[in-house]
This record gives structure tokens, C-alpha cells and sequence, in this order.
């Protein structure tokens, strides 16, 4: 019993151990104080969490200027109530087509209630592990919608075990949160590699994040 527990607390420790240092890097890299910045010799691997209605827009415009040569092969997540972004990818013009389509169970349907959100999360992230398992992302890029919590959970613990490719994350929240960022945003803001918002209100309440205002304020104005 003494040698199970003995092993047990070493394993919670390097455990503990290793998250403290893929945070420590996550952190350095978004004050801008990592000056190791190298250039891949391969494409990046690249998953992207579609959610319904607006979210589906938003992030397609975002990932509308990635070159494919450069963020190949493109995985595209979606849950399996979403009867329209795959219809959203087909209809906007230049929109790339998706090299693959994983659809997992929904982690929080709108107005559900947080405390039974919990259960279904927890269905959603054990269908996540193995969509993870096998595209082994480099790069995550999300936006919001609950059906990307359990990928980013998965992604981020794949990386601390080393087991499921680099897993950087970038967090990209909505372009409607003005003042205040999604309850996604919050569970996620301490462990993803770049979290960027739209409003300087929100990046003066979160200095942590990136401001960027030009993607969607531009793409909008197109359509007017």
C-alpha cells in the first residue's frame, strides 16, 4: 500500500509539475516576454470549433486569410445538433473546404442550466479524446460557443502529456461581448495560448489578451 501511494503522489506531482511549466510558457508568450519564435518546416495542423448562427460566421471570416499550405490538414469540429455551419462553410464565398468533419455531442445547449451542462460536458469530452486522439492538432483556434470547452480541456491536457501534437490555442471571443467575455472565456482565459477580443474595454479588463479590431468590423461593413 505504502509503495501504490508513494507512487501515486509522484505521478500527482510530476503532473503538477508539468503543468506549471507549459502555464509558465503560456504566460511568458502572451506578456511577450518569449523570444524563442521559430519557423516550422511543416504545415501546422489546424482545428477549428465551429458554433452555430454567428459563431460560425465569425470564425470563418477569421480563418478565411490562413494559407492552406500553410495550415493543412484542416479539421473542422462541430456538435451534432448544429444543422447549419457546415451549410454557412458551403455558402460564404472563399471559404475553405474542411480536409476533415468531426461532430461530437454538445456540451450546452442554449438556456440550459450550468449545473446539468455538467454531465453532458463531461459526455461531450469523452467523444472529444478521441477526435483529438487521432488529428493530433497543433493549432486550435475557437471562438466561443460552449461545444469548444471539452476541445480545449482535451487539447490543452494532450499537450501536457505530451501525447496529442503541439496544441497551441488560440481563443478568438465574440464580437458581440463588449464588456464583459462569454462564461467559455472565462473557464479558459488561464490555460490557452492567445486570447483575443474585439473591444479595448475588454482588453483594458484583460491584459493578458490581444486586441484586434479589424476582421469582423471590416467584414461586416462589406456586407451593408
Amino acid at each position: 500500500m505504502a509503495v501504490i501511494l508513494f507512487t501515486l503522489a509522484s505521478l500527482i506531482t510530476l503532473l503538477v509539475i508539468r503543468v506549471s511549466y507549459i502555464l509558465s510558457q503560456i504566460y511568458q508568450h502572451r506578456r511577450g516576454n518569449n523570444s524563442k519564435c521559430h519557423k516550422r518546416s511543416k504545415p501546422a495542423t489546424t482545428m477549428v470549433v465551429l458554433g452555430s448562427g454567428g459563431h460560425t460566421t465569425e470564425i470563418l471570416r477569421l480563418i478565411s486569410t490562413l494559407p492552406s499550405h500553410s495550415y493543412a490538414p484542416l479539421h473542422h469540429v462541430i456538435a451534432d445538433t448544429d444543422t447549419t455551419s457546415l451549410k454557412r462553410v458551403a455558402a460564404l464565398p472563399n471559404a475553405r473546404t474542411p480536409d476533415f468533419v468531426h461532430v461530437i455531442p454538445r456540451s450546452r445547449e442554449v438556456g440550459q442550466s450550468y449545473w446539468s451542462s455538467v454531465s453532458t460536458t463531461l459526455r461531450a469530452f469523452v467523444s472529444v479524446v478521441g477526435v483529438v486522439g487521432r488529428a493530433k492538432p497543433d493549432l486550435l483556434i475557437c471562438n466561443g460557443p460552449g461545444t469548444c470547452l471539452p476541445v480545449v480541456i482535451c487539447v490543452f491536457m494532450g499537450r501536457v502529456l505530451g501525447c496529442f501534437g503541439e496544441g497551441k490555442v488560440v481563443f478568438c471571443e465574440s464580437f458581440c461581448r463588449v464588456k464583459t467575455i462569454s462564461l467559455t472565456g472565462r473557464l479558459i482565459y488561464p490555460i490557452v495560448d492567445r486570447f483575443v477580443v474585439h473591444w479595448e474595454e475588454l482588453q483594458k479588463e484583460y491584459p493578458m489578451s490581444d486586441l484586434i479590431e479589424s476582421f469582423i468590423r471590416e467584414g461586416g461593413a462589406d456586407n451593408k
